[in-house]
């Protein structure tokens, strides 16, 4: 019987980090302003995704910051 060695490409999923588990661990290490920042240029669907990895009252501070930056460039352009 031949051995079978299991590689990284038998295994994709543990090869590379699902993309929304990477964003947020990355949102997790900044301050909610920037956070607030890296979500407005992410595909909504990745940021809802790592969004629901967080702590809720994390999100409360992004989401706040979020709906901030919204009001400032609404004043900005009426």
């Amino acid at each position: 019987m031949e051995a079978t060695a299991n590689t990284v490409a038998d295994k994709p999923s543990e090869a590379v980090p699902h993309l929304s588990t990477a964003l947020a661990t990355q949102i997790r290490s900044l301050p909610p302003n920037e956070a607030a920042a890296l979500i407005e240029r992410t595909v909504p669907t990745e940021a809802v995704e790592a969004l629901m990895q967080l702590n809720p009252a994390l999100i409360q501070s992004i989401l706040a910051e979020l709906e901030a930056r919204r009001a400032r460039w609404a004043a900005e352009f009426p």
